[in-house]
């Protein structure tokens, strides 16, 4: 694993690869998705922010087939 430290007026690039079964319904999880909105994510990263967020909560959609428990 890889850490670097991060001072403020700094940014880094976060990659994940998320892997599953779609339909999986016998072990429901909270998921919890927490969106920096203080003034530095002003512009175009707000903009990526949010498209990141739909591209996440479609994702998780589309394996869930929608349902939601």
């Amino acid at each position: 694993m890889f850490h670097r430290m991060l001072y403020c007026g700094q940014s880094t690039t976060v990659t994940m690869n998320l892997t599953g079964q779609n339909g999986i319904t016998q072990n429901p999880v909270d998921v919890e998705l927490v969106l920096d909105t203080s003034g530095s994510m002003q512009g175009i990263p707000f903009t990526n922010l949010i498209a990141a967020a739909n591209k996440f909560i479609d994702v998780l959609d589309k394996g869930s087939y929608g349902v939601q428990n």
